[in-house]
This record gives C-alpha cells, structure tokens and sequence, in this order.
C-alpha cells in the first residue's frame, strides 16, 4: 500500500466524518435509542429516535466515501474491514433495525448497535491519531494533479508466473497503443508509478487518451453489468422451473448483445480516428482483438479506471464563457465517475469469481472479422 496514498484516504474520511458530523449524529442516534428501552411506549421517544436516524441516515448518504474510486476504496477496504461508513453504514444499521423489529423489540436492537457504534467510535479515533502522525512527520497527501489511467494486474492470478505476467503487459499495451493513436494526444503515454498491494501501474496521459479508454471500459462495464441482470432474471425462471426451450431465446440474446457490444465500442473509437481507410480497417480488426482480450481480463478480476485532472473553479468558469471546455470538463468528470463506481461493483462480483465465465479469446489470423465474434 502507498503510504501517501493511504494518509489521502484517511485525511478524506476523517474530513467526511467531521463535515456531516457523523460522530455527534450517531452519538445522538444511540443516545435516542436508550431513550425508548428505556420508555418504550412513550412515543415523543420513539418521534426523537426516528427524527435522530433520519438526519445520521441522511448525512451517511452525503459522505464522500461513497463515491470513492476503485483504488482509493480498495484501501478502505483493506483499513476498515467492517461496513463503517457512509453508505455501507446506513445500510448496516438500517439491516439491524429491520432484523431485530425495532418497534416490537427496541432493546435486542440496541444491543446489536451499540457495539457498531463503539467500533465505528475506535475506528475514527485511530484514524485521527494517524493523520496527526503522518502530519508530524511531514507526509505529503497522494494528489492527482494529472491525467490517469491505472491498471491492476491480480496477484493471485498471475502468481509469480513471469510469462504470464509479460503477456498481460504486451495485451494492455496494444491497447494502450491503439487508444494512444485514435486520440491524437501529443502527450506520450507513461509510467508513472507502480503499487504492489496488487500490480498498479499509474499511467499519466493526455486528456483526450483519458476520455477514449473512459467511454470504451465504461461501455464494457454496463455490459458485464447487464448481463449479471439477465443472467439472474434467467436463473430465477429455471428456479420456477421454467423450460429451457422458453428460456434459450434469453441466452442467444445475451451472446448477441455481447457481440454488439464489442462492435459497438470498436466503431465508437473509430468514429475518433483521423487515420484512412486503410488504417481505420486495420484498427478495426486491432481494437476487436483488443477489446476481447480486455473484457476476459476484466471478467477475471483486472481493473481499469481512470482519473482526471480538475480546472479551478475561477478558470472553469472564464472557460466556459469562452470556450465551452468547462462543460465538457464537467461531462467527463461525471463519465469518470460512473466508471469508478461500475468498476467498483463489477470488481466485488469478480471476487466472488468469474463474473461471466468467458472462454479464453483465440483470435482467428485467417479471418480478422471473426476476431469480434468471441464472447
């Protein structure tokens, strides 16, 4: 884990707590409880408690940490191991309040929240204390003031095999490469940085580099993400013991789409190439091997996202009177971040395996158009 990109997250979640005064909204959550076990049928208690789990419930909602990037939350993850803030924390109390029947039984309730509470209590405590360290000793915050994309190579898929591990690099690359051609960028590509919680290449790029891997692995990420709806809608008919000769135009629909998709991003990228016709023919049959390649990777738990460099305020502004660039700034920023949040949920399915199961992508030299017709 960085060290500095871990004292970004702490000082972001520690500034999160204080702003929506998680803490005193909380201590007066618990404070209300006890109130009504121990009055439990006066109801200006139960009124006080539930105008008390509105305003925390409220305020959780607001909290920044929900709508961390994949990086950033993979190191909450890894600091905080238990549903402790914001959203998760809501939906944790609000699942004790439902399961104990708050309203029958106010007292098996509290004695399930006042533990969540003390812990939710120590966790913030030590996280304070450890920014005052990190301060003390001088750490800088981790801030991206450039444009990137960063990759995560799984270690316990590449498991120290060194072949494996350079064809991964060559797959990425090519892709890197073709995106780095269709953008136009005069900014070369690079490295700029390597974690090894899990193999994390930074790579700093240009603006428009930023942009074309966004829209192409969001594309890929609303796909895995439909057919995960399908997939359950089709599991739960065969569960109603549905015939699978009702069901089998559901799974030729699923593999049409899949193939679309592939198509779809591949002309989307090229509708951004300047090159011929030529080149945009042999970019075509690049970008389907390419994008086959990288939607098997993603289905086996590799990650990609992306950040963007924001504009001030003040010249944002002056832009957008101008030029309009701030408008487009703030569309891409909003496309960043559904990719961060689709890459976050796709990658908790991965954990739990493959998310599609997709066979290996054997491209076809003979016939390069058959190189889309893989998933």
């Amino acid at each position: 884990m960085n060290i500095e990109k871990l004292y970004k997250v702490s000082t972001l979640i520690v500034g999160d707590i204080k702003t929506n005064k998680i803490q005193e909204l909380f201590a007066d959550f618990i404070t209300k409880l006890n109130q009504v076990v121990q009055n439990p049928q006066a109801t200006q208690y139960q009124t006080a408690f539930a105008d008390s789990q509105t305003k925390l419930f409220t305020a959780l909602e607001n909290c920044q940490v929900n709508n961390l990037g994949l990086n950033d939350l993979q190191i909450l993850n890894e600091i905080c191991k238990k549903p402790l803030l914001g959203n998760m924390l809501k939906e944790n109390l609000n699942n004790i309040l439902i399961g104990k029947n708050m309203a029958i039984a106010p007292a098996q309730a509290q004695n399930e929240l006042k533990p969540v509470h003390t812990d939710f209590t120590k966790f913030y405590n030590n996280l304070t204390k450890i920014n005052e360290i990190f301060s003390d000793f001088g750490l800088g915050l981790e801030e991206s003031q450039d444009n990137m994309v960063s990759i995560v190579f799984p270690k316990n898929i590449i498991n120290g095999d060194f072949e494996a591990f350079e064809k991964d690099i060559k797959d990425f690359r090519g892709f890197l490469d073709r995106i780095q051609e269709i953008s136009g960028d005069s900014t070369k590509y690079q490295i700029d940085k390597i974690s090894s919680s899990d193999f994390c290449f930074y790579i700093l790029c240009g603006i428009e580099f930023a942009k074309y891997i966004s829209e192409a692995i969001n594309s890929i990420l609303d796909m895995f993400l439909k057919v995960g709806q399908i997939r359950e809608s089709l599991q739960n008919l065969k569960n109603l013991e549905v015939p699978s000769d009702t069901t089998k135009p559901i799974t030729e629909y699923e593999h049409k789409y899949m193939l679309e998709t592939v198509k779809q991003i591949t002309q989307q990228l090229l509708n951004h190439s300047v090159g011929d016709e030529a080149r945009k023919k042999e970019l075509k049959t690049l970008l389907n091997k390419d994008l086959n390649v990288i939607l098997r990777k993603i289905d086996t738990g590799y990650q990609m996202t992306v950040s963007i460099k924001e504009t001030d305020k003040e010249t944002s502004e002056e832009d957008a009177e101008n030029t309009g660039d701030a408008q487009q700034q703030k569309e891409l920023l909003e496309q960043v971040k559904k990719l961060n949040v689709n890459a976050e949920k796709v990658f908790s399915l991965a954990q739990q395996g493959k998310i599609l199961g997709l066979p290996p992508f054997e491209s076809n030299k003979d016939d390069n158009n058959n190189s889309a017709e893989k998933p």
